[in-house]
């Protein structure tokens, strides 16, 4: 996915201290109100078909990332039964065989701060 691009500004140090001061006083800095600037001029500037078609390639493309990303994640789940009950402890991130044996011992000792999620019937 594309980042945004950046925009170099160049002004006295002297001027850009007095105006950050000023700025500040208000609330705001120098980046906030460039960014402000520019996303005026886009909007008064680029047409609004244009702005329809980069919004949807824009979401698209966030889109396409948030599923990648999702596609990439691993769990680790147990399910356990015990005493009549169903449990599922569950870890978002990949986990290797070591780390599985360390999550189930904690649950056998029951060190769980929060305890494992029931399993509901039918599930």
């Amino acid at each position: 996915m594309r980042t945004d691009m950046p925009a170099e500004i160049w002004l006295d140090p002297y001027r850009w201290e007095a105006l950050q001061e000023i700025l500040e006083q208000d609330g705001t800095d120098i980046e906030e109100v460039l960014q402000n600037y520019l996303i005026e001029v886009y909007s008064d500037r680029v047409p609004i078909e244009r702005q329809k078609e980069v919004d949807r390639r824009i979401k698209k493309e966030r889109l396409a990332a948030v599923q990648e990303a999702e596609a990439r994640k691993v769990f680790c789940a147990m399910h356990i039964r015990e005493h009549g009950q169903e449990y599922i402890l569950m870890e978002k991130n990949g986990r290797e065989f070591l780390q599985v044996a360390v999550f189930l011992r904690r649950y056998l000792r029951n060190e769980f701060t929060t305890p494992p999620q029931r399993v509901r019937p039918g599930i």
